[in-house]
């Protein structure tokens, strides 16, 4: 069976990425490797839902190893 659809998504937002800190500490200790903020898990949240109504699943999802991606 042919790709007929790909879909692209990017993490939220990043806690690092507020405009005042302080900002929470990397949970895997990698500096760049930061969680996502409060408005980036609602983000998350809604991505899910919407990947949830369709009426062709995705099958596969790839990711990048970053907490927040997996997040």
């Amino acid at each position: 069976m042919a790709i007929k659809t790909v879909y692209i998504a990017r993490h939220g937002y990043r806690s690092n990425w507020l405009p005042t800190g302080p900002y929470p500490a990397p949970p895997t200790g990698v500096i760049d490797d930061v969680q996502l903020a409060p408005h980036g898990l609602e983000q998350a949240e809604e991505l899910a839902k919407y990947a949830k109504s369709l009426d062709v699943k995705p099958e596969l999802a790839f990711s990048s190893p970053f907490y927040r991606c997996l997040q």
